[in-house]
C-alpha cells in the first residue's frame, strides 16, 4: 500500500465516523481538556497483602502453593 491510498483510506474512515457522531446528536467536541485536579487520589483504604496474595493465586490459571506457574515462552529458547 502507498502513502497516499493509505491517507484516503484513513480520510474516508474518519469522515464515515464524523457522520456516524452528527447522525447520533453529540455536538461540536472540545480538543482541550479542562479538570480541577489532574492527580489520582488514593483511597484510604488498608491494603492487606495477604488478602492481595489470595485473590492473585484464585485467578492464576495456575499455581503451586504460594507461587503462580507460568509457561516458558518461545522466545526464551
Amino acid at each position: 500500500m502507498d502513502r497516499e491510498q493509505i491517507r484516503k483510506e484513513a480520510k474516508a474512515i474518519m469522515d464515515k465516523f464524523q457522520k456516524a457522531l452528527d447522525k447520533a446528536g453529540i455536538g461540536e467536541v472540545d480538543d482541550e481538556l479542562n479538570r480541577e485536579s489532574f492527580d489520582r487520589v488514593a483511597k484510604d483504604e488498608d491494603f492487606d497483602s495477604l488478602d492481595f496474595k489470595k485473590r492473585m493465586l484464585k485467578n492464576a490459571p495456575k499455581h503451586d502453593d504460594d507461587c503462580v506457574v507460568g509457561e516458558k515462552g518461545e522466545w526464551t529458547k
